[in-house]
C-alpha cells in the first residue's frame, strides 16, 4: 500500500483498517455526498426562460446538433495517440495491446462505436467507474478529506473526446458558450479570466471607483448535477432524437466501485453528477452552469469551470453592496433551482479599491448569501492566485516565493545524482512553473516585490550552474 492510499479512516469513532471495508466505506461515502448536500438545501421549480432566449438568439428554428459517422482514421489516429501510463479501467484493457493489434481490432471497434452513435446506446459495461479516493489536506484519517477520481474504461474515453469535439464546435460555431465561461474550451484558461477581472479592476480604480468582489464556492460542484436539468438544458441547446438519447444513457444508470490496495468495494449506483476523470465531464458541467450570468445582470460573473467570481463597481460602497447584493441573491436563486449549493463559510468578499480611497472608508462592504452574512475579507485565493483589497499582490509575491524555495531545495538536494542538464529539466518543470504561473496577472507589483522574485532566480541560477555568492549576477 503506497502513502497516497488511506490504510486507516474513521467510520464513526471505529478505526477501520481492513482494505475492503475501507473500500466500501468509501464507496458508500462518495455516492451520498449529493443525497447529503441536496438534502441540506432548499429548492425551487428550475426557470429556463433567460437559457432559451439566449439560445433563440443564436440558432436558427429547428436547428439541431447531430454526430456524424466515426471514420477509421479518426479511429486509427485516437488509439495510436493513447498514453500507455494511464490507469486501466474496470474492463483491464491493456493500451498497449490495444495498440499492438490495432489494425485488427479496427473494424469491430468502428462498428461498435457507429452502433452506439446511431441508437443513442451508451455501453453499460462502459458506465462502471473506477474510484480512487484521492487525499486533499487534513487528516487522512477522514474520509471527507478525499476527492473521488474516476478511472473509466479506455474505449469509453474514444467516444466521449469524439461527441466532445464535436459538441465544442458546434457551442462554439453557434456562440452558445456565454463570455463569461473561460473553462474547458479553446483559448481560454485561468490565466485570461483572471487578466479580465483585473483588467476591470484596476480601470475602476483608475477612475477613482469601488469594486465588489464575490468568490463563490459551489458545494461538489460536479457530484451535484441533476441529470434530468442537464438534459433538459442540453435540449434547449439543439440536442435532439439519437443525440439526446445518447447522452441520457451516458448520463443514467451509471454505477461505481471503489478500488484500494487490491480490495475492491461493492458496486453503487451514481444517481447524480458528471463524472470526474472523463473527457465529457468538464464540457457537460461548464454547458450546465453556463446560464449563470444570464440570470446575473447586476454585476460581472468570471467563472473558470466551477470557480465562480461576482464582481461590481461603482462611486459609493453602497452603490457597489446594492448591486453585489443583487448578484449574490440571483446567484443564490439560480443555486436553488438548479439543486446546487453554495458554501457561505468559504465564500469570500472583498472590497478593492485604491489605498488612498479605500482609508475613506469607513464601513465594510458586508454581503449575504443563502443566509450567512459574510464579513468582508482584505484577501481571497482566486484560481491559485492571491487577491488583496488593493492589488498590490504582495501576499501573493510572499506565497510564490516560499512555494519556490520549497521545490528549489528539491532540486538542491537532487543536484549530486544528476547532470546539469537533467539538474536543468528539473528546475524547468519542477520550480520554474511557480514563477510564472499567471505571472502577467501579478506582473505589475511593487519593485520591492519584484526584487524579492529577482533574489529567488539568482538563487536558483547559482544552484544551476554551481556558482557561489561571491560570483558576480552579470557572470551567473
Amino acid at each position: 500500500m503506497n502513502k497516497a492510499t488511506p490504510n486507516k479512516i474513521l467510520d464513526n469513532t471505529d478505526l477501520i483498517t481492513n482494505p475492503k471495508k475501507i473500500a466500501n466505506i468509501f464507496n458508500s461515502h462518495f455516492s451520498q455526498i449529493a443525497n447529503t448536500v441536496i438534502k441540506e438545501s432548499a429548492h425551487h421549480q428550475p426557470n429556463f426562460d433567460a437559457l432559451r432566449n439566449f439560445v433563440d438568439t443564436r440558432l436558427c428554428k429547428d436547428h439541431q446538433f447531430t454526430i456524424p459517422p466515426m471514420t477509421a482514421e479518426y479511429l486509427f489516429n485516437e488509439i495510436n495517440n493513447l498514453s500507455c501510463h494511464k490507469a486501466k479501467g474496470i474492463d483491464a484493457i491493456n493500451v498497449h495491446l490495444l495498440k499492438i493489434g490495432c489494425n485488427d481490432l479496427l473494424p469491430s471497434l468502428l462498428y461498435l462505436y457507429n452502433s452506439s452513435i446511431t441508437s443513442g446506446i451508451f455501453p453499460d459495461q462502459w458506465k462502471i467507474s473506477k474510484i480512487t479516493p484521492i487525499f486533499k489536506k487534513g487528516s487522512r484519517q477522514d474520509k471527507d478529506n478525499y476527492r473521488p477520481i474516476s478511472v473509466l474504461s479506455v474505449l469509453s474515453k474514444i467516444v466521449e473526446r469524439y461527441y466532445g469535439l464535436h459538441l465544442i464546435s458546434y457551442l462554439n460555431e453557434n456562440n452558445l458558450l456565454t463570455s463569461s465561461q473561460f473553462g474547458s474550451r479553446p483559448l481560454h484558461s485561468c490565466e485570461t479570466m483572471l487578466l479580465q477581472l483585473t483588467n476591470t479592476l484596476l480601470h475602476s480604480m483608475d477612475k477613482g471607483e469601488l469594486s465588489g468582489i464575490l468568490l463563490v464556492d459551489f458545494r461538489k460542484a460536479f457530484d451535484l448535477i441533476n441529470h434530468e436539468l442537464l438534459l433538459q438544458k442540453l435540449a434547449i441547446y439543439g440536442l435532439k432524437d439519437e443525440t439526446l438519447q445518447w447522452f441520457r444513457s451516458y448520463l443514467t444508470e451509471r454505477k461505481q466501485l471503489v478500488s484500494i490496495a487490491h480490495s475492491t468495494s461493492d458496486l453503487l449506483p451514481v444517481r447524480s453528477g458528471v463524472p470526474q476523470g472523463s473527457s465529457l465531464g468538464p464540457l457537460l458541467f461548464i454547458l450546465f452552469i453556463n446560464d449563470i450570468p444570464l440570470a446575473n445582470t447586476q454585476c460581472n460573473t468570471y467563472i473558470y469551470v466551477d470557480e465562480t467570481t461576482l464582481a461590481n463597481s461603482g462611486p459609493t460602497i453602497n452603490t457597489v453592496r446594492t448591486h453585489l447584493q443583487s448578484g449574490a441573491d440571483n446567484l443564490a436563486t439560480w443555486a436553488s433551482e438548479n439543486r446546487m449549493a453554495i458554501h457561505p463559510d468559504k465564500t469570500k468578499v472583498l472590497l478593492v479599491g485604491t489605498k488612498r480611497k479605500l482609508v475613506t472608508i469607513s464601513e465594510p462592504l458586508n454581503i449575504s448569501i443563502c443566509g450567512t452574512t459574510l464579513s468582508q475579507s482584505s484577501s481571497g485565493k482566486l484560481l491559485g492566485i492571491h487577491m488583496d483589497d488593493c492589488l498590490s499582490w504582495n501576499e501573493h509575491i510572499s506565497a510564490v516565493i516560499k512555494k519556490f524555495n520549497t521545490k528549489l531545495e528539491l532540486v538542491k538536494r537532487a543536484k549530486p545524482y544528476l547532470t546539469p542538464e537533467l539538474l536543468l529539466v528539473l528546475y524547468n518543470s519542477l520550480a520554474k512553473p511557480t514563477l510564472e504561473y499567471c505571472c502577467s496577472v501579478w506582473g505589475n507589483c511593487s519593485g520591492d516585490a519584484l526584487s524579492q522574485l529577482t533574489s529567488a532566480q539568482k538563487r536558483a541560477a547559482r544552484i544551476l550552474v554551481n556558482a557561489d555568492y561571491t560570483t558576480h549576477r552579470y557572470l551567473i
